[in-house]
């Protein structure tokens, strides 16, 4: 785990570009970015680039404020933008939405060891669950390409909505019995 933002979540969009930079030179087949913003770098959507053609699967979040604003990374078309969904499937009422949605998860996750035990609620909790499962995927399908693992993923999801993107929910819901037709 790289970690580039202060406990304040604030950081320099730099420090994120040499995170992925280092993440992979390492050879990480997955990068995680919990975190969003409103703001288009076309540097930061180089390195993302470059990332991708490396091999790496990239999972942002779609942000949690409701407003249907475009957000980065996660809006870039090498990254999977990932909203929330609560518990029964429906769509978390503080995640963000749009046409560049790619897929939801669930947002929900109760903590009941660690340093700050507790129910956190969230488009990073979702981009966590789905990056979980990919690099579970690619432990067991070390040869999948990233364009093999984005199709077979979005093959996966439940609620799928007939191939085409929901604004909520992208191309469906990455629940537990996808996690468990994504995995086979």
């Amino acid at each position: 785990p790289l970690r580039v933002l202060d406990s304040a979540g604030s950081g320099r969009t730099s420090a994120v570009e040499a995170a992925i930079r280092y993440a992979v030179a390492q050879r990480a087949r997955v990068i995680n970015i919990s975190f969003s913003g409103p703001n288009y770098s076309a540097s930061l959507a180089e390195t993302l680039r470059q990332a991708y053609k490396a091999g790496s699967v990239i999972v942002a979040a779609a942000g949690n404020e409701p407003t249907g604003k475009t957000m980065y990374p996660a809006a870039l078309p090498e990254v999977l933008a990932v909203s929330a969904v609560d518990a029964n499937n429906n769509v978390w009422s503080q995640s963000n939405y749009g046409e560049w949605v790619d897929l939801a998860a669930p947002g929900i996750a109760t903590f009941t060891t660690g340093s700050n035990p507790g129910t956190y609620a969230g488009t990073s909790i979702a981009t966590a669950f789905v990056a979980n499962t990919i690099a579970r995927y690619l432990a067991l399908h070390p040869q999948a390409t990233t364009a093999d693992t984005f199709k077979r993923l979005k093959a996966s999801l439940s609620v799928a909505v007939s191939g085409k993107q929901d604004s909520n929910i992208g191309y469906g819901i990455l629940d537990q019995a996808a996690v468990d037709r994504f995995l086979k």
